[in-house]
């Protein structure tokens, strides 16, 4: 680990902001990289004598990426016989306020920090993410193509990208295919218009097709993204209130008023929603599915309904008639690293051995499940021929692969977390019924328009 600084007073306007769980220069190199990821670079030579003895540190809020870094790491030693190479790589509870907080006192940071996406915009505050991490986009020039667009995306700002994700974080619909068979539906509507035709029909039966988090803006940032609306442009300038963005805004605030009217889709309180309740009520037969990113299937169903085993399917999203995209996007972890560390090469190295190869790519779905970004594994055999028991030996893996080729980008900004803070204020309001689609809409684009101001 090494020092570094930044102003009391920065970090307490970066740390104070907080953000919603939606449902990721100097020291890089000026030209290319000089490690085993540059094929016509000498490669290291045995060494004589004494190893120098080198420490590679790690936070991390995902105890499974400190898993997988340390498998994969083992190995990647191999390639170094001149170092004695040990890790430290720590899971860390609020490890964001404290890589903010540890920033500001002028403590030791780590080497590899795993930034989530949601918690990125406050490092682009005052500038923060250019004068402390380093900007990876001379080492990803010539591999970026490789992978998908919107794992680099999140973790862009000002044109620079800092950080290699950790998974896909595409979205399907999680559904039951009795409850719709019990229904009369024979399959998972293609389209949200003949979702809500059939679920107004399995709604007389009992039973909501859709859970909706009535506490948050989990549900409508999906389909608001998929529909193909955005909060930010590719500049960082708030676009959520303007233009075609607007209207798609209150067009899904529509179709979810419409869908919370008709009962197809069933409220959910916060803590429900995230909990037993929720999978109570699937189980129960009330709640028939619901949209979710690829990390939900082992992160939350299969962890808090394994007595559903069998019981489960993943189908694409429903489409929209007029446009937008086959899946959405939710959630992400970004591996950055620190200016402060003294090893910089090797921890890029370490990086890319761990997340740009296609065996490791493969062997991170395997080990820990997060899927494969990179375009040649989501399209491998070994990743989209594999039947999960959990969903009746479905090939989930060619559901995830075809949703990964459209995503839609979702771009950053220092004031994102006001967004998302006040999105959910507001939509609570509005599910409740005390306030209109224009009048959540406009709080939210007049807060963060202040955030703006007070920048």
């Amino acid at each position: 680990m090494s020092k570094t600084t930044l102003s009391r007073r920065n970090f307490l306007r970066a740390a104070a902001m907080t953000v919603a769980g939606s449902t990721l220069a100097a020291c890089a190199p000026a030209a290319k990289p000089t490690l085993a990821t540059d094929p016509s670079a000498d490669q290291p030579k045995e060494p004589s004598g004494v190893k120098e003895k080198v420490v590679l540190s790690m936070w991390t809020h995902d105890n499974l990426y400190v898993k997988f870094y340390q498998q994969v790491g083992e190995k990647w030693k191999e390639k170094y016989p001149q170092y004695d190479i040990t890790f430290n790589f720590q899971q860390l509870p609020e490890v964001f306020t404290k890589m903010l907080s540890s920033l500001s006192a002028n403590t030791e940071v780590p080497d590899l920090f795993g930034l989530e996406q949601g918690h990125f915009g406050n490092f682009t505050k005052n500038d923060l993410i250019e004068q402390k991490f380093v900007d990876i986009n001379n080492y990803i020039s010539n591999e970026r193509s490789k992978f998908v667009e919107n794992t680099w995306v999140k973790y862009t700002y000002k044109g620079k990208t800092y950080g290699v994700e950790s998974a896909l974080c595409t979205v399907g619909f999680y559904f039951q295919p009795r409850l719709l068979e019990k229904a009369g539906i024979t399959e998972l509507p293609k389209t949200w218009e003949e979702f809500m035709e059939a679920g107004m029909v399995a709604a007389d039966k009992g039973t909501a097709l859709s859970a909706l988090d009535s506490e948050g803006a989990a549900i409508f940032d999906l389909l608001f993204m998929q529909r193909g609306g955005m909060y930010f442009d590719s500049n960082s300038n708030l676009v959520f209130g303007e233009g075609d963005n607007k209207t798609i805004a209150l067009e899904v605030l529509s179709y979810l008023a419409a869908g919370l009217k008709n009962k197809v889709f069933a409220p959910v309180n916060g803590k429900d929603y995230w909990g037993a309740g929720l999978m109570a009520a699937h189980k129960e037969g009330k709640i028939m599915g619901v949209p979710g990113a690829d990390w939900w299937s082992d992160s939350i169903l299969k962890t808090n309904a394994s007595d559903q085993s069998g019981n489960w399917q993943i189908g694409l999203m429903p489409k929209w008639k007029d446009g937008g995209h086959v899946s959405s996007v939710w959630g992400g972890t970004g591996f950055v690293i620190t200016k402060a560390s003294k090893q910089v090469e090797l921890a890029w190295d370490l990086i890319h051995t761990a997340y740009m190869t296609k065996e490791n790519q493969i062997l991170r779905y395997k080990e820990i499940k997060y899927l494969p970004h990179m375009i040649e594994a989501l399209d491998d055999p070994a990743f989209t021929d594999v039947k999960d028991p959990f969903y009746g030996d479905q090939q989930v893996g060619k559901v995830w692969s075809e949703a990964a080729k459209d995503m839609p980008l979702y771009y950053q900004s220092p004031v994102r977390g006001d967004l998302n803070t006040e999105l959910g204020t507001q939509l609570t309001n509005f599910y409740a019924g005390k306030t209109s689609a224009e009048e959540a809409l406009n709080a939210v684009v007049a807060k963060t328009k202040q955030a703006i101001e007070d920048l």
